[in-house]
């Protein structure tokens, strides 16, 4: 089992992963690091505030990995706090 607490960037010479269409979609996203697991916060297309516990995410900021395996689409980064426009 990899290090719960280790976050690194994916910086493989290898293209990045092929992202399904069903992926969740972050519009704005940070990485933020709390105690344990690194987490990305963000705001989906909904408008709604997730927190995802990450993996690793590209160095081009344009996905992340779960834990599970699964992946999620980054779009633009926002820095924390996430302010009410945002969700805009």
């Amino acid at each position: 089992m990899a290090d719960r607490t280790a976050l690194y960037y994916a910086q493989d010479a290898a293209p990045g992963p092929r992202l399904t269409d069903d992926c969740p979609v972050l519009r704005r996203w940070s990485v933020a690091r709390m105690g344990g697991c690194p987490c990305i916060m963000g705001v989906d297309d909904f408008g709604h505030v997730l927190s995802i516990e990450i993996q690793a995410y590209a160095a081009d900021g344009t996905w992340a990995r779960r834990l599970d395996g699964s992946y999620v689409r980054l779009r633009e980064p926002w820095p924390l706090p996430l302010a009410p426009e945002a969700g805009r």
